[in-house]
């Protein structure tokens, strides 16, 4: 089990080799081991910013990502892979 505080440290060269763009694999850091839960906009706010992005930019990657879905208040959780995303045009 991780200590809250522990980080998992991935070398830079290896995440700007990935597919993934770093903005995604920091808001999925954000929900940690608990995919289903909820995080408030200023938790994965803080996390891009901690990341280095502008504030305006860390607000505009979480209200356009794929990968999250708004719940009440300002509430975000992950898109389930099974669902529809309400911007897609190919449906």
């Amino acid at each position: 089990m991780l200590n809250r505080y522990e980080r998992l440290v991935m070398p830079v060269d290896e995440v700007a080799d990935s597919m993934f763009p770093v903005d995604e694999h920091v808001l999925l850091g954000c929900f940690g081991r608990d995919l289903a839960a909820i995080r408030h906009q200023t938790q994965l706010r803080l996390a891009l910013r901690r990341a280095g992005y502008p504030a305006a930019l860390a607000a505009q990657l979480i209200r356009d990502s794929p990968l999250l879905v708004r719940e009440a208040g300002r509430g975000y959780r992950l898109r389930r892979c099974d669902e529809n995303d309400g911007n897609a045009t190919d449906r």
